[in-house]
């Protein structure tokens, strides 16, 4: 009973060792896209040698972990071997005799796990089992599958196996939208990824890209977690219109030409798209006030009215059109322009704002005539200057001067006439 216990108490010993051992090693992430399809357990192997049970392989994100429970059936214990070949090798010692190559040969991981299994092993007594556990990295290209061996003696046996597979992934064809030039990224939940030219990943987020010049992409599979793409090309290009802005310039509209500008020192400017004589109608003569008569080079003052004042008005002499200038209106209504020497003779004065007419009015220009300084009106509603009949400013002052005269010769007749009284 005592020997029986002690034989426990190594067993739990060697347990508490190996799986320690194990979970130092593996430090890797599982790899959810692989899939462990077939494993096989004691095949092959000499019962009276070893005896192992609960082979089990896990694919991690850097090769895979590898676990077993075994115990020696005779005195000297067998060796055991680690081999990983491509998927489609068969489950056999043979693989093993043939020297067929394996994927983790050299590799440290594999090595040191295989040294500590055997040494474990070999320490162990007689019928008492052992569980192994050990991680194993090595870079997966594809699937694969693991073998265990054991060899005594010159003879080979398969005590496990498993196939390793990867899982094909369904890839999603990014969003484009080429009027706007914006590209959304599909979740690919981490299977495999969109990257461009460079080597750029393009990851999904809430907005989509905004593309300002052509770009390709293509997906990459994560195969360290176990995924692959399905047979085809899995590449997208996307391509941007740039265009080049039309630039169309302003369409500047023509500008009329200005009248010329005549000021008072400069009368007699030619206007050169003055407006004909036609324009001069009955019905607008007498719509400003003039001066009966005027004399050459002299100022002449106009009435044009109180409604106009401040505005700006064109004003040309008749019947050879000559123009006398732009003028603002005073706020009395009035502008005053010069007239151009050697211009004698019956013309019309004229009056436009905007090139519309205002009015006309006749003036006669004598070398004899007098200072101009009354008005001729029509219907210009201005009393305290418009006078009324062909009478000048010149005789309202002498009928005023001959009424004083005879009011002071009927003074001094009356007083003559007191004297000779007394």
């Amino acid at each position: 009973m005592m020997k029986f216990g002690k034989r426990v108490a190594a067993f739990a010993a060697a347990v508490v060792l190996m799986l320690g051992g194990g979970a130092t090693a593996s430090n890797a992430a599982l790899a959810d896209g692989f899939r462990v399809e077939t494993v096989v357990s004691g095949v092959n192997v000499a019962r009276d040698l070893l005896r192992t049970s609960d082979f089990q392989v896990a694919p991690t994100d850097r090769g895979f972990e590898f676990q077993i429970t075994a115990a020696r059936a005779a005195w000297k214990a067998p060796e055991l071997h680690l081999g990983v070949y491509p998927i489609d090798q068969a489950f056999d010692s043979a693989t093993f005799r043939a020297g067929t190559p394996s994927l983790v040969a050299g590799v440290p991981s594999a090595e040191d796990a295989m040294l500590r299994f055997n040494e474990a092993l070999s320490g162990q007594k007689l019928v008492d089992p052992v569980h192994f556990a050990a991680t194993v990295d090595f870079p997966v290209t594809g699937p694969y599958t693991v073998m265990l061996f054991s060899s005594f003696g010159g003879e080979v046996w398969l005590v496990g196996g498993a196939k390793v597979n990867t899982s094909e992934v369904t890839v999603l064809e990014p969003s484009y939208d080429s009027a706007t030039s914006t590209l959304t990224i599909p979740d690919a939940a981490g299977q495999y990824r969109y990257v461009d030219t460079t080597g750029t990943e393009w990851a999904p987020r809430d907005r989509p890209y905004i593309l300002d010049e052509s770009l390709t992409l293509r997906a990459e599979a994560d195969l360290n977690r176990g995924y692959v793409l399905p047979a085809g090309t899995w590449e997208w290009t996307y391509t941007v219109d740039v265009k080049t802005p039309t630039v169309t310039p302003p369409v500047t509209p023509p500008v009329p030409p200005a009248p010329p500008v005549a000021g008072p020192g400069t009368p007699g400017i030619s206007a050169g798209t003055a407006p004909g004589e036609d324009r001069l109608l009955p019905e607008f003569e007498g719509k400003i006030g003039a001066p009966a008569t005027a004399v050459p080079g002299g100022p002449v003052t106009i009435l044009v009215g109180t409604e106009f004042a401040g505005k700006e008005i064109d004003v040309y002499v008749y019947s050879d059109p000559v123009f006398l200038g732009r003028h603002a209106v005073s706020a009395d209504g009035t502008v005053t322009v010069s007239l151009p020497n050697g211009l004698v003779g019956e013309h019309r004065l004229a009056v436009y704002s905007g090139g519309d007419l205002i009015g006309w009015n006749r003036i006669v220009i004598e070398d004899s005539a007098g200072s101009g300084s009354g008005f001729v009106v029509g219907t210009v509603s201005e009393p305290a200057l418009a006078t009324t009949g062909s009478g000048s400013l010149e005789s309202s002052t002498l009928l005023a001067i001959a009424s004083v005269v005879l009011g002071a010769a009927i003074v001094g007749t009356r007083r003559r006439s007191r004297r000779s009284r007394a």
